[in-house]
């Protein structure tokens, strides 16, 4: 029976109720929600540590992957532990709380964009916290202790006071303070607010800082013009200000309001209601003053449009339009006569009040006018004829007419007058085209002229069109105006406006061009940050989320070593799409300097295959490397540029060809201008994707990359090329493209090279002219240009084509020295020099490969004495005969005992630095700054300092210049992000002896302190 009832009581049981029972370790389901079976395992690891510890608890968990609550309370016997709980259903409050989270972070973010700073401030503790900062001031700290003291560093005297009276009003329990100071970033108004408890006391303290440039600008233009106004005092007619918001006539000087008296002229009241009904709701005292100097201007067009700029609603569309100023001229009537006259209204805003104020000037333009006539008509180019025209007897007297003129002037009479009408038709009829005929006959007549200069202002002017022999179209225009105030004779002037219609039709074109590049580039741009958004956040994805598994996987060697050369791949995706950016902005800066050094070819090509090669074999592609005639292989240039040039040509080239493809590399001399330059060619070509010709006509264009249906998406900035071309004009050369879709590309950069005074190869080989070579190479046309760069530096060279006639040419001639090529069909190059060494063991034997990594032991072996890498370059060849021994590679310890000061102020840059040092063998000190940098150089001996540029109190220019007055000797290296020429040039002056940019390459790090301390 008891048990029935039991089972009764179960099935009852609501279903938010589970009770769990655990035992030996293991958790079981008495009754209720199956949790033990639904429970994610690292949840449940949790729940049974909470019965382990807990008499009562409440957990969160996930039961088929959705969240509850469990509370429970736990009864322990015999048995086990027995827990009693509840489930509530929490996972739509779950998603809410990281919507909230997500939200926070979004709301963050938006103040971050605001150019305001916010942040919280006790002044118990004198701290200014929880500091979020707008983009442009992500260098300062989100936290300051000994506020303001601690920000005060940039300030002024002035404003550094301003914000310590505002921090003690708020120290002193004022409710509100605010100051304004100017940062780097600008002007900002810093206002600071006590929040109370019940009690009276200061609970918080809440500050911000907002850009007030604005507020500052409008002060200082407020200034300006009150300035102007004393200056323009006594040499204008009048002067005054006026309040546009409230409308009223005001001393600036005060603020005070104006009153004025008088009665409205009513016939210019009404008429200037009547154009403009506004006036009615301008305020009758700033009316006053406007109508009454308005009725003192007889042309009633001039009045109008001198009501209209100075009237209150004038005067606030100026300031909203933005212009700031505006003019109009009229002629005034005054108790000395009639004057030409210029008012000019400019508005300001008040920065105190949000007022618009007018300040209104008029001058006396009346000489100003008359000498602009006259001017104008001295000035006057290509004239062709000047004539007065009589309108009372309608007759026309020529004052001037050029001699290129004169055979067209028909029936006009050049010493006297003549009739107008008659002389106009004849020469409408012989120089002009019929269909034109009526309508020039209308627009030269005189009632014609004179109905258009009263229209105009007393100007007019007529074009029209002359047709000479030969289907020569001139243009020409005749300008009329009044000659004088009597309105009796018009002065007419004809010029040829050919020219000018020509250039302007070409300036048309160039803006309609200009506008659709503007808009081609514009959409560039978009595209451009489109892609750039999705190129950088796909290696920093890389970053961050191996970063998170690297945490989890701390315990496993291998994953950890993979995820790390996956994290150190996505950095170096990062870095270059950075460089691209940066590149292109100094290059479109003009800021890009070519530093031009002694260097040889075959080091440039060796560093570019360096790069290119282990590309090209993650896609099994074939990178070929050849030459042609090289004139000379030890140039003078920027070989820094030429080698960022190559590797952005060979790059895409490897990016944009299919696996197992074909990429090759050709360089060579081609005839040069010049006696002391060598014109070198480098041509890149590849049998991959190819470019439409579309794409091909912007390919050098900034943020332009070509993605075509179907095709994989290439990561990218579309820089490469745009880089390149820039770079390559900039060294003095030239680049071209040939391309066909499916088929590939070719690009051929030739530059210009300066040829060194001094030749050391010359002498080198001379002193080697009795040194016979045999070259062996299956490749006929490489002997060939092998033989060909050698006999040019007088070397006696003889080619094997197989290892077999190597064999049988050195037992019947004596070889000083065998070049064996890598690959060849019958014996390979070690086969071939294991058999030579069968016969003679003198003989010194090179290898030559693109990549001898993989077979130096075997190499040396075989007896090998030495590598020169392909293809073959006199230069290398020299390397190869003055290597005595094989190169050892220096170990890591070689740095053993080294003692090294590291000025850094960033920890993680100081600590990844001691690592990086320490695990070579070195003993390292960190110097927060340059000030304690120094310091510890005075008191202990170090081998070598490695300084960072830019930190706080005494930077690393600065404390290597005091280094260098008591040691000349000990090398310092800048450590730093700053990495341009001229960044260099700098750090070099100041004396230190070598630049490594930051993120530092540990490798290279390494062979520089070697090179510098062994």
């Amino acid at each position: 029976m008891k048990e029935k009832i039991t089972e009764e009581m179960m099935r009852h049981i609501p279903a938010d109720v589970s009770i769990l029972q655990l035992k030996d370790g293991q958790l079981s389901l008495l009754c209720g929600t199956d949790i033990p079976g639904t429970i994610l395992p690292q949840d449940k690891a949790a729940l049974i540590h909470h019965m382990n510890t807990k008499d009562a608890f409440e957990l969160r968990i996930r039961l088929n992957l959705c969240w509850y609550a469990y509370k429970a309370e736990c009864v322990k016997d015999e048995t086990g532990i027995t827990a009693y709980g509840i489930l509530q259903d929490i996972d739509d409050f779950m998603k809410t709380e990281k919507h909230l989270s997500e939200e926070s972070e979004l709301i963050k973010d938006i103040l971050k964009n605001s150019r305001s700073i916010y942040f919280s401030y006790d002044s118990r503790t004198k701290t200014a916290e929880n500091i979020i900062l707008p983009y442009d001031l992500h260098t300062l700290p989100s936290r300051m202790e000994n506020f303001p003291e601690s920000v005060i560093g940039d300030l002024s005297e002035r404003d550094a006071e301003s914000l310590r009276n505002a921090v003690k009003q708020i120290d002193e329990g004022e409710k509100e303070a605010e100051c304004i100071i100017r940062m780097t970033s600008g002007w900002y108004r810093v206002h600071l607010i006590n929040f109370f408890d019940e009690a009276g006391r200061i609970e918080r303290t809440a500050g911000y800082a907002e850009r007030c440039d604005r507020y500052m600008e409008a002060q200082a233009k407020l200034a300006e013009e009150k300035l102007a106004r004393d200056t323009l005092r006594g040499t204008v007619l009048s002067a005054s200000c006026f309040n546009a918001t409230k409308d009223a006539s005001v001393n600036v000087d005060s603020a005070d309001t104006i009153a004025y008296e008088g009665a409205f002229d009513q016939d210019v009241y009404l008429e200037a209601v009547e154009a403009m009904p506004e006036l009615n709701r301008q305020n009758p005292a700033t009316l006053q003053v406007l109508l009454s100097a308005a009725e003192q201007i007889p042309d009633k067009n001039e009045r109008l449009a001198f009501i209209r700029l100075l009237s209150n609603k004038g005067q606030r569309d100026l300031y909203a339009s933005g212009k700031e100023r505006a003019g109009v001229e009229y002629t005034r009537r005054t108790s000395e006569g009639l004057l030409r006259c210029r008012t000019e209204v400019r508005t300001v805003e008040d920065p105190e009040t949000g007022d618009i104020l007018a300040f209104v000037y008029t001058k006396d333009i009346s000489d100003q006018k008359k000498d602009e006539k006259i001017l104008h008509l001295l000035l006057e180019q290509a004239n062709d004829w000047a004539a007065v025209i009589d309108t009372e007897d309608h007759t026309v007297s020529f004052r001037y007419m050029s001699e290129n003129i004169r055979s067209l002037t028909g029936e006009w009479n050049l010493e006297g007058k003549t009739a107008y009408e008659a002389g106009m038709e004849a020469s409408i009829a012989s120089l002009t085209k019929p269909e034109d005929h009526e309508h020039l006959r209308t627009v030269s007549s005189i009632p014609y002229i004179i109905s258009m200069l009263e229209q105009n202002d007393g100007i007019h002017v007529n074009a029209y069109e002359i047709d000479l022999p030969g289907g020569i179209v001139l243009y020409k225009q005749v300008q009329y105006c009044w000659l004088d105030d009597t309105r009796k004779e018009i002065l007419a002037v004809q010029s040829d406006v050919t020219a000018a219609r020509e250039k302007d039709r070409i300036q048309m074109q160039a803006l309609k061009d200009a506008a659709e590049a503007a808009e081609k580039a514009s959409s560039a741009k978009t595209d451009f940050l489109s892609r750039m958004s999705h190129d950088i956040r796909t290696p920093l994805n890389a970053i961050l989320g191996f970063s998170n598994i690297l945490t989890k996987e701390y315990d496993q060697p291998e994953q950890v070593k993979g995820n790390a050369n996956k994290i150190l791949t996505a950095s170096k995706q990062l870095l270059v799409l950075i460089n691209d950016v940066l590149d292109m902005s100094r290059i479109e800066s003009g800021k890009v300097q070519v530093k031009e050094s002694a260097f040889t070819i075959s080091d440039v090509v060796s560093e570019a295959d360096g790069v290119i090669r282990p590309l090209a074999k993650k896609k099994n592609q074939t990178f070929e490397i050849t030459t042609g005639v090289l004139k000379h292989e030890s140039l003078i240039a920027d070989e820094t540029r030429l080698l960022q040039i190559l590797n952005n040509l060979l790059s895409n080239a490897v990016k944009y060809t299919q696996e197992n493809g074909e990429i090759r590399l050709h360089v060579q001399s081609l005839p040069a201008n010049s006696a002391r330059y060598d014109l070198i060619s480098f041509t890149v070509e590849d049998n991959g994707r190819g470019m439409s010709e579309s794409f091909q006509k912007t390919i050098f264009e900034p943020f332009t990359r070509e993605q075509l249906e179907g095709q994989e998406r290439v990561q990218g900035t579309g820089l490469g090329m745009a880089i390149a071309k820039n770079l390559v004009t900039i060294m003095g050369g030239t680049i071209s493209l040939e391309s066909e879709l499916g088929k590939g590309s070719t690009f051929t950069v030739t530059i210009p090279m300066r040829i060194p005074e001094t030749d050391s190869d010359r002498e080198f080989w001379k002193a080697h002219s009795d040194l016979k070579i045999l070259s062996v190479d299956n490749n006929p046309d490489n002997c060939a240009r092998m033989i060909a760069s050698a006999e040019a530096a007088g070397l006696k060279m003889d080619c094997a084509f197989s290892g077999e006639e190597t064999l049988e040419k050195i037992q019947n001639e004596d070889y000083g020295l065998v070049i064996l090529d890598r690959n060849m069909p019958d014996l390979n190059g070690i086969e071939t020099a294991e058999k030579i060494r069968e016969i003679n063991r003198e003989i010194k034997i090179i290898l030559l490969t693109y990549d001898s990594s993989d077979i130096e032991t075997e190499a040396r072996n075989a007896g090998i004495d030495g590598f020169m890498a392909k293809p073959f370059f006199l230069s290398g060849l020299r390397k190869a005969l003055e290597e005595d021994k094989p190169e050892v590679q220096e170990e890591e310890s070689k740095l053993s005992g080294l003692r090294v000061l590291c000025a850094e102020d960033n920890e993680l840059n100081a600590e990844i630095m001691k690592r990086m040092l320490e695990d070579a063998g070195a003993e390292i000190d960190i110097a927060p700054n340059g000030k304690e940098a120094l310091r510890m150089f005075e008191e202990k001996k170090y081998d070598i300092i490695l300084m960072d540029v830019q930190m706080p109190v005494m930077n690393g220019i600065e404390c290597t210049k005091e280094i260098r007055k008591a040691d000349t000797s000990i090398p310092i290296f800048a450590l730093t992000a700053n990495a341009f020429a001229e960044d260099t040039q700098k750090v070099l002056a100041a004396g230190m002896n070598a630049h490594i940019a930051k993120p530092v390459d540990a490798s290279l790090l390494l062979q520089k302190i070697r090179e510098f301390t062994s």
